[in-house]
């Protein structure tokens, strides 16, 4: 009698199922080929007809960049895996002027500056996230830890709220 069986059954669906939530999370921020190659993991664990469904039409969905934009973006997340935050930043400042209402952008430059230590300039663009998407809870939480970070503890109360 083989017991390794069941366990390896459990392990392959706890990895499939960690896959597709961090497809999840990826399709909440707009990350559509992430989210794809996600899946497209899961399925290879465990396949399932379900996730061909959602991975077709997830592939429908337009990214909110270009494709030169997205090599850019690449780019810079590359330069902040080996830590150059300058760099990356500057390149999110470059996409943001072409492309100034897209969430996503804004939500990681947010994280390069909170790690540059320069709050100010997280808050800024954290606020300017907010502005276009007054619905998102995630967006409200973080520019309201950055305003009480600053002291502004009405202010993020305010955001937070909506």
């Amino acid at each position: 009698m083989n017991h390794s069986q069941p366990v390896n059954a459990v392990v392959l669906s706890d990895l499939r199922t960690e896959c597709l939530s961090r497809a999840n999370r990826c399709v909440l921020r707009g990350e559509v080929g992430p989210a794809l190659e996600l899946m497209a993991a899961a399925q290879k664990i465990c396949p399932d007809p379900r996730i061909d469904i959602l991975m077709e039409q997830l592939s429908r969905v337009k990214s909110p960049l270009p494709a030169g934009s997205l090599e850019r973006l690449a780019e810079a997340r590359r330069l902040v895996v080996v830590g150059e935050l300058e760099e990356a930043e500057e390149i999110y400042r470059e996409l943001l002027e072409i492309h100034p209402r897209t969430p996503v952008l804004l939500r990681d430059l947010v994280e390069i500056r909170r790690e540059m230590g320069n709050l100010s300039g997280a808050l800024v663009a954290a606020l300017r996230r907010v502005g276009l998407e007054p619905a998102s809870a995630e967006a409200r939480e973080e520019a309201a830890l950055l305003l009480e970070a600053k002291g502004q503890k009405e202010r993020a109360a305010m955001v937070r709220a909506g």
